[in-house]
């Protein structure tokens, strides 16, 4: 490792100068981290580009500490956040500013399709709004390097599983695919609406609402595992809610039940399983999800359409994992807000913490739901 640099990919934020955060650019996503990681990754992001024996150096003389000392502080900071991909090495910097920057612009022209604005920006994948014939949707272009083959085979596996799967009123539909030597990508439906987090915020919707939004986010993933597939990265980012329906979206960690060779890991911290995180360590691992792991995920954003809160929480990654591991939700909140009894059970049958204990699928949960909503 000759050099790091933090990834332009994200930022870094202080609140209030309490809390201390990284944020993704394109999806927004926040991650809680101590002080002293931030201040750590806050030195490599002003350096720019530094060597780590420089990095020690001089934070050694910032805080007036001997660099055999820190050393062991600033070294497991350094690998985590490099898996993260919150700090880049050299031989990541040119893939990694290529892909922070748009490689379209309004009015170019990808097939049929004109490019009219910007959605997200990610690391082999890059999301447009499109028109065809006054028509709109959005467009899936994979933006990575196509020598890195294993990048692009799994970008073409996510529109191999929507083409396989049956429509569904609650899952985002797939127009059509282009693949060709030199580009690949998909036609999506444009969804006119929020994400879920952000609808919850915004809106006080009532319990019959709530418990609309519940019925459709389940029988959505119930869909899946009656198919035989996994989404891979459930959370609330992935559910988009518009007027009258909510839709699950982005298939990039999806497959099929038994068939995940090339070990694909989606997910983020705050909606991980109790069984894929190291139980001494409280490090999440890369144990595989199944559909009784996205069960508890799927308990986990129940919970918050209900109450608007998250059932577990930690101040770093280490804390949620403990968090999610020991501690219970606390279901006093939801009859706080007269929901009701049997739904509450269903929440909590949803977040055992033994998978056994769990509904075996996302359709068998449907079942339990319908009974009180329908």
């Amino acid at each position: 490792m000759k050099y790091i640099q933090f990834s332009p990919l994200y930022k870094l934020e202080k609140v209030n100068g309490e809390k201390f955060f990284i944020i993704g650019r394109a999806h927004k996503r926040a991650y809680e981290i101590t002080e002293s990681i931030f201040f750590v990754l806050k030195t490599i992001e002003e350096k720019g580009r530094i060597s780590v024996s420089q990095l020690i150096n001089t934070i050694s003389i910032i805080l007036n500490i001997t660099e055999t000392d820190l050393i062991k502080l600033i070294k497991p900071i350094i690998l985590e956040t490099l898996k993260l991909g919150f700090i880049i090495q050299d031989k990541d910097v040119e893939n990694t500013k290529f892909e922070a920057i748009n490689k379209y612009n309004v009015g170019d022209k990808i097939g049929d399709y004109i490019i009219k604005g910007s959605i997200s920006i990610r690391k082999n994948t890059q999301l447009y709004l499109a028109a065809k014939d006054d028509s709109e949707c959005v467009l899936k272009i994979f933006t990575g390097n196509r020598e890195k083959f294993v990048y692009l085979k799994r970008f073409r596996k996510e529109f191999e599983i929507l083409k396989s799967l049956p429509p569904h009123q609650n899952i985002y539909n797939l127009k059509e695919y282009f693949s060709s030597k030199d580009l690949d990508y998909g036609v999506l439906d444009f969804i006119k609406g929020k994400s879920l987090i952000t609808s919850c915020e915004e809106n006080n919707y009532n319990i019959k609402e709530k418990l609309d939004i519940v019925l459709q986010i389940v029988d959505s993933v119930a869909h899946l595992h009656k198919n035989n597939i996994l989404h891979g990265d459930i959370h609330l980012s992935n559910f988009m809610k518009t007027d009258q329906e909510v839709k699950l979206i982005d298939f990039g960690f999806s497959h099929l039940i038994g068939n995940n060779t090339e070990n694909l890991h989606g997910g983020i911290p705050q909606f991980m399983s109790p069984e894929r995180a190291k139980i001494h360590t409280y490090k999440f691992s890369k144990t595989q999800s199944s559909h009784a792991s996205e069960v508890f995920q799927l308990g986990i954003i129940l919970y918050y359409v209900f109450v608007k809160k998250l059932p577990f929480s930690g101040y770093n990654w280490q804390a949620l994992a403990k968090s999610i591991l020991n501690d219970e939700p606390n279901y006093d909140l939801l009859k706080d807000q007269k929901i009701p009894v049997k739904m509450i059970d269903i929440l909590s049958k949803c977040l055992k913490k033994d998978p056994k204990e769990r509904y075996a699928n996302a359709h068998d949960l449907l079942i339990s739901v319908k009974k009180i909503v329908q």
